[in-house]
């Protein structure tokens, strides 16, 4: 099943808008062990969206295992950059913590 990011919420500005992001993907890795994301119609993504959407996988899940269970689509490129960039840098920053 695709997760419309346009049909849960109304833009990817906020804490709230990424929260409900992350629960639908979190419901469909569950269910299914794996979620598309599309963002078809959505142009730009705060880091603060992104951290609530994307980086709070982190704790249930490695940066490795979302890299094969989810899948962003019809994203612009800054979209899947600063996904990537948030995602990275929280991975990295969380196994420096734990040498």
């Amino acid at each position: 099943m695709v997760i419309s990011v346009r049909h849960i919420v109304a833009g990817c500005d906020t804490n709230d808008e990424g929260a409900q992001i992350y629960s639908a993907i979190a419901s469909n890795l569950r269910v299914g062990g794996s979620a598309i994301v599309s963002f078809a119609g959505i142009q730009n993504a705060t880091s603060s969206f992104v951290n609530s959407a994307f980086v709070e996988l982190l704790n249930d899940m490695s940066l490795d295992d979302i890299k094969k269970q989810v899948r962003i689509v019809d994203a612009s490129r800054q979209i899947r950059e600063i996904i990537k960039r948030r995602l990275t840098a929280e991975a990295e920053k969380a196994s420096l913590q734990v040498a």
